[in-house]
């Protein structure tokens, strides 16, 4: 495993993937969501449909096997780092395309006790940057590349991806939050757009 920022930000490169396939499969569901999914316009500071409207679908329920290996996969590295609890999973796609990024933003508070990430669909070259409360003047960038999957404690942490400059194809990345169902409880979120972890 990768240490980006210790006890705070970690990664990890998943071999299994087949990215060329996650990759058409990913496009295609973005098709699918605008056309029958998503029912509100996004605000245009999320810099996608499918990433401002991520509390309309889990990507995860979709029915496509290049998703559920990658959820798989997923829980399999993540899953030994969290406490011994019941978590819940929302995941949403985000396709960036020529300069379209994602601007600097959070998830949730330290309190909840929530895990975040991203895992890297079609990205190079690019980068996302990370800030962090209790570090106070340093920038953290984390190089993006095929297969890495980035994930860390949602604790007042600020994040951005940097502008795509591929025109012809988009930048994919499929972002998640990971919930102690506690916390949904207390929070009381939408629990139809979350899955078991």
């Amino acid at each position: 495993m990768i240490t980006y920022v210790p006890n705070n930000l970690w990664g990890e490169v998943l071999s299994s993937i087949d990215n060329a396939e996650l990759y058409r499969c990913c496009l295609e569901t973005e098709k699918y969501l605008i056309d029958e999914v998503i029912v509100e316009e996004p605000l245009r500071s999320y810099g996608s449909k499918t990433t401002a409207t991520y509390n309309q679908y889990n990507l995860l329920s979709m029915p496509l096997k290049p998703l559920q290996d990658l959820y798989y996969s997923m829980a399999a590295v993540i899953k030994p780092c969290l406490p011994d609890e019941t978590h819940m999973i929302q995941c949403w796609l985000n396709v960036f395309r020529g300069g379209e990024c994602i601007d600097w933003h959070t998830h949730w508070p330290k309190e909840n006790r929530v895990v975040h990430g991203f895992y890297c669909v079609n990205v190079s070259p690019s980068f996302t940057e990370y800030k962090f409360e209790h570090i106070p003047d340093k920038v953290y960038k984390v190089n993006s590349k095929e297969g890495l999957l980035v994930f860390g404690k949602s604790n007042g942490d600020h994040h951005r991806s940097s502008p795509w400059q591929d025109y012809n194809n988009p930048r994919v990345t499929i972002a998640f939050d990971i919930v102690p169902i506690t916390t949904m409880n207390k929070e009381q979120v939408h629990p139809n757009h979350y899955l078991p972890f």
